[in-house]
């Protein structure tokens, strides 16, 4: 009966899944990465808490690899990144462009730019979204009107910034677009050599993304092998804060002088070659991984798993 149910459940999800790309594709030609994002990922439920907005508009968008864990100083990293580009008012927004919602806060009497929401546009009148941090909801597609509700908009033309026009002056939430690519497509277009000098490192990168995405997918609750996930991870962390640190405090020969190259099999070239903010943007997503990981660990030890249960 309960294979039945979940059978029911199952096709319950795939018919929305589809009725939603049936929807979106008669007003819209969507980017094909986009599509299969959304029709692997709509309606279907984390395992786990973490998982939100900024997270799963920079997925679905390929500018990260997976949607993690992430915060509004990571979100806001990669939006003025050299990866991103804020669109104009002459721009036209195409489907795959990132909403960025933000509002005018004050601090000590100054006041800041706070992140609020993120989405992904994929018309005038629907965005693809996960409206909450947490396991209970789901990424889908949504009406424009329903996403932009909890900040006191109702459609893109009200809420967006004006070219020129002073955020920090704005009382109600506002919105930009954004439009991205990948890092590995940066790196591809300004910097194959680096990815062909770091090859080893990129690779163990790679492979845990992979295996996060399958634990997550799969519900598979190994609880040391999600420990040592997060060790190796921690050691990644440490090496690229070890790298930025040399960096600032050194000149290159200098560097090149005190750091052993078996730490990875590249030379230290390579990492003193590229921009720092690629640098940081790894371990921001090294960061966000790690952070995911002990959210699913939490949430194994809760429901009781231990080791190879």
């Amino acid at each position: 009966m309960k294979d039945i149910i979940w059978g029911l459940r199952a096709l319950v999800v795939i018919t929305l899944v589809s009725i939603a790309i049936v929807a979106i594709g008669e007003e819209t030609e969507l980017p094909q990465p986009l599509k299969s994002y959304i029709e692997q990922n709509s309606n279907k439920y984390p395992t786990a808490m973490g998982t939100n907005c900024w997270a799963t508009a920079l997925a679905a968008t390929g500018v990260v690899p997976l949607a993690g864990y992430m915060d509004g100083s990571q979100f806001g990293f990669w939006m003025e990144s050299p990866l991103c580009r804020p669109l104009r008012g002459e721009d036209k927004v195409q489907a795959g462009d990132i909403v960025a919602v933000r509002s005018t806060r004050s601090k000590l009497g100054e006041a800041y730019i706070s992140e609020e929401h993120g989405a992904v546009y994929l018309n005038d009148s629907q965005v693809f979204q996960k409206t909450f941090n947490g396991a209970g909801d789901s990424p889908r597609v949504m009406s424009v009107k329903e996403a932009l509700a909890p900040y006191k908009g109702h459609d893109f033309a009200s809420m967006r910034l004006v070219d020129g026009e002073d955020p920090l002056k704005r009382k109600d939430p506002w919105l930009m677009f954004f439009r991205c690519r990948s890092l590995e497509e940066f790196l591809n277009l300004h910097h194959m050599d680096f990815l062909q000098a770091t090859a080893k490192f990129w690779r163990e990168l790679r492979f845990e993304e992979d295996d996060l995405r399958k634990w997550t997918q799969e519900k598979v609750p190994v609880l040391d092998v999600l420990q040592a996930a997060s060790r190796r991870l921690s050691n990644d962390e440490q090496y690229l804060t070890k790298v930025l640190i040399l960096r600032r405090r050194s000149g290159e020969s200098q560097v090149l002088s005190s750091v052993p190259s078996s730490l990875y099999d590249p030379s230290m070239r390579a990492w003193m070659e590229i921009p720092e903010w690629v640098i940081t943007g790894l371990l921001l997503r090294i960061q966000s991984m790690n952070q995911q990981i002990q959210l699913l660990i939490g949430t194994h030890v809760n429901r009781g798993y231990r080791g190879d249960n």
